[in-house]
This record gives structure tokens, sequence and C-alpha cells, in this order.
């Protein structure tokens, strides 16, 4: 029911990175008199050219389902973790964005179906030493412009097309930001012409005293009408979801420091009108840690 390998949803990396601007417009909170308005920050994706980012991505995908076969009610359920290293060179910054050079050092993965393993931890020679160059816009939108042909899952957390996420405008602690978008791997387009859809409601929580780290919370619903899906033999895919997570972000180094993210989807896939099947209901829990190293 289940391939065994892991599920990358790049969504989840997209609302995971936030970087500020150059210091020398990092906000300073020390100078500013009791009860002062804190004044607004802007968080953009700026690494400075020539630093080398290393990241650690810890993902676990458990994924279950569930139909009913005569009159006997039967479930799987496969559990997967995969970790990544990485490490990234910023080589040129211009207005429209920032070129980085992204290398895989190591992947590690595990899988199990029930209790029983069915795939052993272990190191992943063909994807270490991968090299994909990026296009980082400061709005957080990015795409792979080199070396991103037939990228293994394992990799598609960390090197995937992301979509935009940060504010264009500063924001105040307090402030928060909407971004609605599809979502990776709901599959085509039905026949209505909806995808399912995932509005983000992210905040600026906080900010320490020297203006140095940021703290961003974010919450999600994620949803798709049924709608049948003409690749799938007419299946009619109906699907809720909901994401939460935080990050804080180092807003003098220019990049991520610590975040967390859990993705919970329900889905249920209805077999087309007169198959005589019955429907299949799907869950899925990703849970992501990303850190910088």
């Amino acid at each position: 029911m289940f391939a065994s390998r892991a599920v990358g949803p790049s969504l989840l990396a997209a609302l995971l990175l936030a970087a500020p601007l150059p210091a020398q417009r990092a906000l300073s909170q020390r100078a500013l008199p009791p009860g002062a308005k804190v004044p607004a920050a802007f968080l953009q994706m700026r690494p400075r050219v020539g630093d080398t980012l290393r990241m650690r991505l810890d993902q676990q995908v458990e994924m279950s389902g569930s139909a009913r076969v005569g009159d006997v009610d039967s479930t799987i359920t496969v559990t997967t973790r995969t970790r990544v290293l990485t490490h990234s060179v910023v080589e040129r910054s211009e207005a429209a964005g920032t070129t980085m050079l992204a290398v895989t050092d190591s992947v590690l993965v595990s899988s199990t179906k029930g209790d029983r393993p069915i795939v052993a931890e272990q190191a992943r020679p063909g994807l270490q030493g991968r090299r994909v160059q990026l296009l980082v816009a400061p709005d957080g939108a990015t795409r792979v412009v080199g070396g991103g042909e037939d990228l293994a899952p394992e990799l598609h957390s960390a090197f995937q097309q992301m979509p935009a996420m940060l504010p264009r405008d500063a924001v105040a602690v307090g402030d928060s930001w909407t971004r609605t978008m599809s979502f990776p791997g709901a599959g085509p387009v039905g026949k209505a012409g909806r995808a399912a859809g995932l509005v983000a409601v992210f905040r600026l929580d906080s900010l320490t005293r020297d203006g140095e780290l940021a703290h961003v919370s974010l919450r999600g619903t994620l949803s798709r009408d049924g709608v049948a899906d003409p690749t799938q033999h007419g299946l009619t895919v109906a699907m809720t979801g909901a994401v939460v997570g935080s990050m804080v972000i180092d807003r003098r180094r220019g990049w991520l420091t610590d975040a967390h993210t859990t993705l919970t989807v329900r889905s249920t896939v209805a077999p087309r009108p007169g198959a005589g099947a019955q429907p299949m209901k799907l869950r899925m829990k990703v849970t992501q840690w990303l850190r910088a190293l």
C-alpha cells in the first residue's frame, strides 16, 4: 500500500526558512525607552556571500491506510525516518535573490511496517555528495536552477522548489501574515479545477532585546474538495489537514537556528461510481526538525 521511502513535502521546508536583512539594518531594542513601540523589522532570505551554512533535517513520516474488505477492516501503518545533513555555500547575491550551492553530506533512512523493520537504517552512498544549485528570493521563494534532475525522494524536503512564504513589508512583534498555496503531493487538480489549498498564518511572536533572535510561529489548515482525479481511474479524493510549527531565526547570522513543524493530513479515496469497492481512509503525519549546525 505504501512505498517504503521518505516523503519530502517541500512545503514544510519552506515554512522553516526565514532570514533577516543584513547586519547594518538589524533591529536593536536596547536603546528604546520604556513603553516605546517596537519598530518593525524585515524578514528576508539574505545570507551573506561566502558563508557556508550547515543544516540537519530530521523527519518522520507516519502513513496509515484502512479499508473494509468484505466483513474485515484492514489497516496498514508504515513509518519512515530520514536524516539529511547538508551544507550550502552562498555564491552570489543580487536584487532578485541569492544563489547557493547545496551539497548533501549524508542521508540515513529507516522504515518499519507496524513494529517490523522493512528497511534497516543505512547510509545512502548514491545520495551523498549530490550538488544542487538554488536561487532563493528575498520572500523565501526557492527554485532549483541546476542539478535537480532526477532528484531522489529522500532529498525533496531539503532541495525541492518552495513557494514564497515571508512578508514583503516590515512586521512588528505581534504582527501576522497569511500565505495560501497548493499542497505538494496532493495530486493533480481535479476536473473542478481546484487542488488542495494550504492556508498558513505566520506570526512574529518576539525578538530578543538586542534584536538578534526572532521567534516566529505558524498555524495552517489544508483542504481539498472531493473531486474526481482523471489520472487515477476516476477516484475521488477529499483531503483535510493542519500544520503547526515554530522557528528561531538568527538575525545576525542571517539564517535559521532551529525549527519544528508537524503536519497531519487525513484523506478519503472513493472509487468511481459503480466500481463496487469501499472507500479507503488515509492518514499521514509528518514531523520535521530542522536546525543549523
